[in-house]
């Protein structure tokens, strides 16, 4: 987060004959690009729906981690940008990412982020599961990754699942405390 807040900042911010161009039509990149993270993750979240719920079978563990996961990018948007958090009603302070409290790049590309857990999740079930219809698809990669390397090193499983699952709901919860620690503790200094 870090790393992004510092991107923006330079973005907005970089010199200062320029300043006052620059912070407009850098606003509207911001918003541009917090609104395709946000796009990107839903979609990729419904393009997890088609690959790991085929038509026929009962998985409900794949669309419970897909609905989640849903769940998580709306509730990053909601929470950074609640009024308690985000005390501002201005959009340029909106999509103005150098402010302490939350904003809307970093919740849409931790959005992202947790969608891509989700795939590497989903896509990590036994191979004879059959909710992992996506193996299924892409056999030939599947089969050439199989013969160069010791059955040993494949990485498939159960516990594969869900330690990627548990990191994206880690990831969630570190984000998610990190907007609502500064009014949880207020007397603490955070940054």
């Amino acid at each position: 987060m870090d790393l992004n807040n510092c991107e923006i900042e330079q973005w907005c911010y970089g010199t200062p004959c320029l300043r006052s161009i620059k912070e407009h039509w850098w606003y509207i990149a911001l918003l541009v690009v917090s609104v395709g993270c946000y796009l990107a993750a839903f979609v990729f979240s419904g393009i997890l729906f088609i690959w790991f719920n085929p038509s026929g079978h009962d998985c409900g563990l794949n669309v419970f981690f897909t609905v989640m996961t849903m769940i998580l990018a709306f509730s990053f948007g909601i929470i950074a940008l609640h009024p308690a958090i985000f005390a501002t009603e201005n959009l340029i302070e909106i999509i103005n990412l150098t402010r302490v409290n939350g904003s809307l790049l970093p919740a849409s590309v931790i959005s992202v982020y947790c969608a891509y857990l989700c795939y590497t999740g989903l896509s990590g079930e036994p191979r004879d599961y059959a909710c992992n219809d996506h193996h299924y698809k892409s056999s030939a990669v599947s089969t050439s990754t199989l013969i160069t390397e010791s059955p040993d090193l494949i990485d498939v499983g159960w516990t594969l699942v869900w330690v990627r699952i548990c990191t994206e709901w880690v990831t969630a919860g570190l984000y998610i405390w990190t907007l609502v620690a500064p009014l949880i503790l207020p007397d603490r200094e955070f940054f």
